[in-house]
C-alpha cells in the first residue's frame, strides 16, 4: 500500500528534531489486536450528526468527573486526557463535527478517541515511519503524511481500512510537511499537500507547484480561506504566499517574517489571518487586503496556532498556551501546560483545546473565561 519512497529530509528545525529523537527511542510494543475501521463505522457514523451544544455539555460533565478522580494537580483548565499505548505523540485534530480527537505519533500510530466517553479506537497502522501532518475534512477524511512520502487516508464515516495515494506525489524529493483541504463549500474535494522541498500538488487534479513558484525553501503550513476563492501557505524561507485556488496564480508574497513560519489559520468568519514562526513572532493580517495588523512577540518558538471565538492561541515548547486579542500587545490569558506542545487543536465549537507533547496522552483543555 505505499508510494514511492524518499529519503527523509535532513532535521533542520525544532519539530523534526523532536519526531527523530522520538523516533530513536525504544518505541512501546503494539496492541495484541487491532481494531479495523469497519468495526467503528457504525458507532462514527451515529455520532458524525450529533449536536455541538450537546457534544459540549455532556463533554464538560465527563470531563470534570474524569479529572476528579484521578485527583491531579493541574492547572483549572484542564479537562481530561487521553491515553495512548505509544509515548511519542506529536499531531492532533478534531473531527469536523467535535466528536472525536485523531493524533498521532512518530511511530507512525494514528488513534482516535471518542470526545465524551474517552473510548480509544485504533485505525490500523499503514506505516511505522513518523507522522509529519495530520489534518481531517468536513466530510470524514481523515489524512496523514509520512516521513517516507506516504499519504495516508482513512475515511473514518464509512468503513473501509485506510487508503493511500498512489503515485500523487511521484516526482517530488521532499517530506510531506503540511496538509490542508479545500473549503466544504468548494464544488470539489481538494487536497494540498506541501513538501519539503518546496513542492505544493494537488490530490485528485493534475496541478503541481514547483518551489520554484513560491518556497524554494520548503513549504511548512497551507490554509485554505473557509469562503473565498484562494489559499495561503508559508514556509521555511519566512514568505506567505496568496494564491488564487483555481489559477494558482500569486496574489501576493508577504515577507515580515525573520523566520521560518511554521503556522497559518484563518478566523472562523475569514476576516484575519494569524501567521507564527519559529522565533515567537505572530502576525494578525487582514484577509481581505492581505495587509499586516498586528505583531505580538513570544519569548519561545510558536509550534501551533489557531483561533478560538474571538482570540488567537499559540502554543510553544516553553509549554504555555497564550491567548491573545486584537485590543492588547501582551497575552490576555497563559495556560502552564508543564510540556513542550508540539501540536494544538481547537475544538469545532471552540470551547476546547487538545495538545500533545510528545508523550502518551492528549491533553484536553478549557478555554479561559475572559
Amino acid at each position: 500500500m505505499a508510494v514511492a519512497s524518499a529519503e527523509s529530509a535532513t532535521a533542520t528545525d525544532p519539530e523534526q528534531r523532536a519526531d527523530a529523537a522520538a523516533v530513536s527511542r525504544a518505541a512501546p510494543s503494539s496492541p495484541a489486536t487491532k481494531r479495523p475501521i469497519r468495526d467503528l463505522a457504525a458507532k462514527i457514523a451515529a455520532n458524525k450528526y450529533g449536536r455541538r451544544v450537546l457534544y459540549t455539555a455532556l463533554a464538560g460533565i465527563v470531563l470534570l468527573a474524569g479529572l476528579l478522580l484521578k485527583g491531579e494537580s493541574r492547572p483549572k483548565e484542564f479537562a481530561r486526557a487521553y491515553d495512548a499505548p505509544v509515548s511519542n505523540l506529536t499531531k492532533v485534530t478534531f473531527s469536523h463535527d467535535g466528536s472525536l480527537i485523531a493524533a498521532a505519533a512518530s511511530s507512525g500510530e494514528v488513534l482516535l478517541w471518542d470526545v465524551i466517553t474517552g473510548k480509544r479506537f485504533e485505525l490500523e497502522q499503514l506505516t511505522e515511519q513518523p507522522i509529519t501532518a495530520l489534518a481531517s475534512s468536513a466530510d470524514g477524511l481523515l489524512a496523514a503524511g509520512a516521513a517516507d512520502k506516504e499519504f495516508l487516508a482513512w475515511e473514518i464515516d464509512l468503513p473501509i481500512d485506510g487508503t493511500v495515494a498512489g503515485d500523487a506525489l511521484a516526482g517530488s524529493s521532499g517530506v510531506i510537511a503540511a496538509i490542508a483541504f479545500g473549503p466544504k463549500s468548494a464544488a470539489k474535494l481538494e487536497i494540498a499537500v506541501g513538501m519539503s522541498d518546496g513542492t505544493i500538488l494537488f490530490l485528485g487534479t493534475s496541478h503541481r507547484l514547483s518551489g520554484r513558484d513560491g518556497h524554494p525553501g520548503g513549504v511548512k503550513t497551507i490554509a485554505y480561506h473557509p469562503f473565498k476563492g484562494w489559499m495561503v501557505s508559508a514556509g521555511v524561507d519566512g514568505r506567505i504566499v496568496w494564491r488564487d485556488t483555481k489559477t494558482r496564480a500569486i496574489l501576493k508574497t508577504s515577507n515580515v517574517h525573520e523566520a521560518e513560519i511554521s503556522s497559518l489559520a484563518f478566523s472562523n468568519d475569514g476576516k484575519l489571518l494569524a501567521s507564527g514562526d519559529w522565533n515567537g513572532g505572530i502576525y494578525i493580517w487582514d484577509a481581505e487586503t492581505r495587509t499586516e495588523r498586528k505583531r505580538y512577540r513570544q519569548p519561545d518558538a510558536v509550534s501551533k496556532l489557531a483561533f478560538s471565538g474571538g482570540h488567537l492561541v499559540t502554543a510553544s515548547w516553553d509549554g504555555l498556551l497564550r491567548f491573545w486579542s486584537l485590543q492588547s500587545a501582551t497575552p490576555v490569558a497563559t495556560i502552564d501546560t508543564g510540556q513542550p506542545i508540539y501540536d494544538l487543536a481547537v475544538s469545532p465549537g471552540g470551547e476546547s483545546i487538545a495538545t500533545v507533547s510528545a508523550r502518551d496522552q492528549v491533553d484536553l483543555w478549557r478555554v479561559p473565561s475572559f
